[in-house]
């Protein structure tokens, strides 16, 4: 199945996931909301060798010689495909994807190949491991009231995930999904110093649809971006060979 289309989402920190929320126009789920890892009915991960999906990005990079304006942004455009090749046994005896990410340019019609990463899922929740990276992207159980930190598995500085809505509608890309699951990560308050802020969603038997991320500085007292990065990925298609 192959659909196209692409999902408006606020800029601004601040306001990225209550936008988030009214664009799907979902409601949060009750306290007690608890979802087996292992429920196939909401598999929103899962080990699908031959499984490919394809990303609209945005790589938006906010320059930091405008006189704090914002008005000298590059934005760059292209287009990501992730594919589960195999499936393999890693160091502990666990299942492990091997996922293989190409890169297309804008104004090119050829993929080249990116990197190969990996991802597991146990007990614990879904880990990936990105270019030697490993993020814990979801904590088990899938539950309303369930926080966990993101780089436990690596040196990072801690970053707190949790679950801003799970299994409901949601419409990406152009195409509707009936039972999504959305990841909170990091910290959205506005300041003046550079805080990680990321939303991931999943959607069930397809995996991740949407990603956002943000690394910027904001000026003292606004939601004016004087310097950072966002970046966007938006399923555009996908589909098994």
């Amino acid at each position: 199945m192959n659909n196209k289309g692409s999902s408006p989402v606020d800029a601004i920190r601040s306001f990225i996931l209550s936008s988030f929320i009214m664009l799907f126009l979902v409601q949060g789920c009750k306290d007690d909301d608890v979802i087996s890892p292992a429920s196939p009915a909401l598999n929103y991960v899962k080990n699908d060798p031959g499984r490919w999906i394809i990303y609209d990005c945005d790589s938006i990079h906010h320059l930091d010689n405008d006189n704090n304006t914002d008005n000298n942004v590059d934005t760059f455009r292209f287009q990501i495909m992730e594919v589960i090749d195999s499936i393999g046994i890693d160091g502990e005896n666990q299942k492990i994807q091997h996922l293989s990410r190409y890169k297309k340019e804008q104004d090119s019609t050829q993929w080249k190949f990116m990197a190969r990463w990996t991802a597991k899922i146990n007990s614990g929740g879904y880990q990936r491991v990105e270019d030697n990276i490993r993020y814990l992207r979801l904590g088990f159980p899938i539950g309303s009231g369930t926080k966990w930190n993101g780089n436990a598995y690596n040196t990072l500085g801690e970053e707190e995930y949790y679950y801003g809505m799970i299994n409901e509608p949601a419409s990406a890309g152009g195409m509707h999904f009936d039972s999504t699951l959305t990841v909170v990560q990091g910290d959205s308050t506005i300041g003046y110093h550079n805080y990680p802020f990321g939303i991931e969603q999943y959607a069930t038997g397809i995996g991740p649809i949407y990603r956002y991320y943000a690394s910027v500085d904001y000026y003292p007292g606004t939601t004016v971006i004087i310097s950072g990065v966002q970046y966007y990925e938006r399923i555009n298609s996908y589909g098994h060979y």
